[in-house]
């Protein structure tokens, strides 16, 4: 797997950002939510009440801890910036809304 991506470095004291690794940031971020939002159910099935960490198009990480799971993720050399972590719960509680007048 690839290294965290750096931002922005320092030069002659000031911050000179990297728009084009913030641009892929922002891209991996994306690809990774709409190929986690489609494999969602498929997830739920197959990770019952685990945590679930994905990147681009690749489950990376599964555990019961949160923790664990991002301590999984960091030992592959994955910045937190583009994995998407997840609770697969068979048994969410519902919302409720109230709006008071």
């Amino acid at each position: 797997m690839e290294s965290e991506i750096t931002l922005f470095r320092i030069v002659d004291g000031k911050p000179i950002i990297k728009w084009e690794a913030i641009r892929q940031v922002e891209a991996d971020h994306a690809r990774t939510r709409k190929f986690f939002d489609a494999n969602h159910a498929r997830f739920l099935k197959q990770y019952p009440d685990q945590w679930v960490a994905v990147f681009r198009e690749q489950v990376v990480a599964v555990s019961s801890d949160s923790k664990d799971l991002f301590q999984q993720v960091a030992a592959q050399g994955l910045g937190q910036s583009g994995v998407i972590g997840e609770f697969m719960d068979t048994d969410p509680m519902p919302w409720i809304v109230s709006v008071l007048g």
